[in-house]
């Protein structure tokens, strides 16, 4: 026991008021509380007070945490050993000196409307991905709309392409024809009509397989949509 804690004990007094000691019941149920969740020892509590000028040791701290059940043994606490102790425990005093039930209380309600937060952020979060869900099928839908346009274009040139493709064929052909019927056109003359037929045969072909292709893909883009409907 040092002095100044003995010189403590000796002038308190024997009876003391209510109030005040269940004040003291509630600050020594929070420093407790409070040391233990900061783990912090009582020892080491004891040694952060000498910052504050309060000289006591580890003893003193388990007899004023003592007083939170009234146990035998316990002491009083002045004001300012109070006050240092909230300090060095990171609290205020008049947290720590507040009504234990009333606290817990609080603790309670807060629980609740931290339960309460939760919930609806839950359900702000299950919206928000809906709301995400059906933004990404528009942008989908918008981005195939663009592409069935496109398609579209895309085969009116095919098409006309393909047509004239065909229409260059017919007259290579038909004017080969002609030559092969006459007995005195060259033959390197009717060489050269044969590779212009075969040119634009396979012209012909390659237009009509675009054709065919940009097809295959609108009706493969129209799918998609109506898949959205």
């Amino acid at each position: 026991m040092t002095p100044n804690e003995d010189h403590h004990d000796r002038a308190a007094p024997k009876r003391r008021p209510r109030q005040a000691r269940e004040t003291e019941a509630a600050f020594a149920a929070r420093v407790r509380e409070v040391r233990e969740e900061r783990g912090i020892s009582q020892t080491a509590l004891a040694r952060s007070l000498r910052d504050y000028g309060i000289n006591i040791d580890g003893t003193a701290i388990t007899r004023i945490e003592k007083a939170a059940s009234r146990e035998s043994g316990s002491r009083a606490i002045r004001l300012g050993e109070a006050a240092a102790i909230s300090d060095a425990l990171g609290s205020s005093l008049e947290d720590m000196m507040r009504p234990q039930p009333e606290l817990t209380e609080q603790i309670k309600e807060a629980r609740k409307h931290l339960e309460f937060i939760s919930r609806e952020l839950a359900t702000l979060t299950a919206r928000r991905a809906d709301v995400q869900h059906h933004l990404n099928q528009l942008e989908e839908q918008a981005k195939l709309r663009t592409e069935l346009r496109q398609l579209m274009l895309a085969l009116e040139a095919a098409e006309m392409d393909a047509a004239s493709a065909r229409l260059d064929y017919e007259v290579a052909a038909h004017r080969l024809k002609e030559e092969e019927s006459l007995a005195d056109t060259p033959s390197e003359k009717l060489a050269a009509l044969q590779e212009s037929v075969a040119m634009a045969r396979a012209r012909a072909q390659h237009a009509a397989f675009e054709r065919e292709a940009t097809i295959s893909m609108i009706a493969s883009t129209e799918a998609k949509l109506k898949g959205y409907t």
